[in-house]
């Protein structure tokens, strides 16, 4: 398989390229095995001993739970017997007519006491100590069985660096080209040749990640942001008032009566709200005027009698729409309108020429299914040369593969779980691209888009957003933040490969508030009704980084290794894209 490969129908071809891609996890991970040189056998009798150990530890747990259990109780015991022999003492000093067997409940009652003090002391604590001797010393056997074990997969845990997943998921699918930086030179191309809008000028989002590259020649940009928005949100409070009224009954006895009531009041105010969303963006010479949107429709959870009157429904909107709107003519594929849904279209030739008969029965089966897919979640947006996909799945997937995901003592813990997540990223990838794959026509133009190679390479503000963001937050917020933060960035000035970044934070204080509305009540009067609500401040921090750029990926192993070498020091935090150093001076 080779470049000119290519997938024109995603759901029937979905099981063999996820045969594929097991098949190369499966060759990665034994070459990493392979070359890590751990030895399988003798971790496995590791986590052996570690298992076992971790079962005494649980033993001992719950025995120093039963043991809490019976030193509360025996406390209690103690307590009762001795308040009742005091009790029992007293009224014998103070009543001289007591009874014999009163004197022998004092004197068992006292026993009792004393027994369960003596319990307490030299049985009960005695195996606390033991049981909280024998807990610590198991724990502390515990930990050097997992310092053993860690140090049996340190060398497996630091082959798997980040670009492991985009390496799996490029061998499984080689027509799919990652680049190693975006660049300011693509970056502009996109905007001035294709139209892309710089999301990186908006304040209100901050980009977590970036990878651009070519599908079938196709150029695309992948982006996670993270973003917040001013929204409106209500806030409630209430107050419960009470007042009493007279009235004659049908004796002609004058009664009262006390009456409540619960008034409540609210308020609307503004409030941040937080949220990501990726996307993939593909610039395309292909319908260039044409401009349209679909979101989801959920029709994966539509029965099939309802899709059918989903269809006549649609049907005869068309053709209302079309007596109304002289420009659109609708497709013959009723279905494939009823179930992308795309009517806000602008050019009827080139939407034809976009969703071919093939196309339409692909994306038609495609939002149906809830078997392999992830059923019809898709948002597709078209504007001129720019096609733009996206689905809520992309957002919850982690992009990078960071080693502290693979701590583990265990090699098999550590292969399942490089299975899973590795399988998982397929999927979602996948899945996201399959409204591309079903489009064959983008496939097949004859792109017109070129790189021009970048000798003095630029990175843009997404990629050093990305940077900045590698970094923890409490070194770049502001102190009185309490809200997450939005991270925007600038190039400041550039020598060499590194580049000096100004990087700013913006976050929210919370400040709780209270407003008093005026409520008129049952007793005719109006009460000032508490209504708690947040109020949301913004702050700021200004944080200059230096940036040294690393020409290679992690995943590059040695070069990789070189380049941190020779520009990593103990101040730098390592990023992606190189070594991130706050300066305190200015730039």
């Amino acid at each position: 398989m080779g470049n000119n490969e290519f997938i024109f129908e995603p759901l029937k071809e979905y099981d063999k390229y996820q045969e594929k891609n097991l098949n190369i996890i499966k060759e990665y991970f034994d070459n990493l095995i392979a070359t890590s040189k751990v030895d399988i056998e003798e971790n496995k009798q590791q986590v052996i001993k570690i298992n076992k150990k971790q079962a005494e530890l649980n033993k001992s747990n719950s025995n120093l739970k039963k043991l809490r259990i019976w030193f509360i109780t025996n406390i209690v015991l103690i307590c009762l017997t001795g308040v009742l022999g005091a009790a029992f003492i007293y009224s014998l000093v103070t009543d001289p007519t007591y009874k014999w067997y009163e004197v022998l409940v004092c004197v068992i009652d006292l026993i009792l006491f004393i027994v369960f003090i003596l319990i307490h002391f030299l049985v009960i604590n005695k195996k606390k100590k033991e049981a909280l001797n024998a807990k610590d010393k198991q724990q502390a056997e515990l930990n050097q069985l997992i310092e053993i074990g860690l140090e049996q997969t340190k060398s497996l845990r630091e082959l798997i660096k980040i670009g492991t997943k985009n390496k799996l998921l490029t061998l499984t699918m080689p027509f799919i080209h990652l680049n190693r930086h975006l660049g300011l030179n693509k970056l502009n191309k996109l905007i001035d040749e294709y139209g892309f809008l710089n999301s990186s000028s908006d304040d209100t989002k901050t980009t977590v990640y970036v990878k651009s590259g070519t599908i079938n020649n196709n150029y695309f940009l992948l982006t996670k942001d993270y973003s917040y928005e001013i929204v409106k949100k209500t806030y409630h409070g209430s107050l419960t008032i009470s007042w009493t009224e007279s009235y004659t009954d049908s004796n002609g006895n004058w009664k009262t009566v006390t009456k409540t009531q619960v008034l409540t009041a609210s308020v609307t105010k503004p409030f941040v709200q937080f949220s990501d969303f990726s996307k993939i963006c593909f610039a395309t010479d292909l319908s260039p005027n044409l401009e349209f949107y679909r979101k989801p429709q959920q029709i994966d959870k539509l029965s099939e009698k309802e899709k059918v009157k989903l269809e006549k429904q649609i049907e005869k909107e068309l053709k209302k729409y079309s007596q109304k709107n002289i420009n659109f003519t609708p497709l013959s594929n009723t279905k494939f309108e009823s179930f992308w849904s795309c009517f806000d279209r602008n050019n009827e030739r080139e939407f034809r020429l976009l969703f071919t008969p093939l196309a339409q029965n692909n994306l038609v089966q495609l939002v149906q299914d809830h078997n392999k897919s992830f059923g019809d979640d898709y948002h597709m947006l078209k504007e001129n040369k720019l096609i733009i996909f996206a689905t809520e799945k992309l957002n919850e997937i982690n992009f990078y593969d960071n080693e502290d995901q693979y701590q583990h003592y265990s090699i098999e813990h550590i292969k399942n779980y490089f299975y899973s997540i590795n399988k998982n990223y397929f999927k979602t990838f996948y899945w996201a691209l399959a409204p591309y794959f079903s489009i064959p026509s983008l496939a097949q133009i004859n792109l017109e888009y070129k790189d021009n190679p970048e000798t003095n390479l630029t990175l843009t503000d997404y990629e050093y957003e990305v940077c900045a963001n590698s970094i923890p937050s409490e070194l770049l917020d502001h102190p009185n933040i309490k809200t997450n933060s939005i991270i925007k960035t600038q190039l400041i000035a550039k020598k060499d490969d590194v580049d000096y970044v100004q990087a700013t934070s913006i976050g929210f204080d919370i400040i709780p508030r209270i407003d008093y509305i005026p409520v008129w009540g049952g007793d005719g009067s109006y009460h000032d009704v508490p209504v708690p609500w947040d109020e949301y401040i913004a702050y700021d921090k200004i944080t200059n980084l230096k940036i040294k750029i690393f020409k290679h990926s992690p995943i590059d192993n040695e070069l990789w290794d070189q380049e941190v070498e020779a520009k990593y020091n103990e101040n730098d935090i390592l990023t992606e894209y190189g070594a991130v150093e706050i300066i305190e001076q200015e730039i």
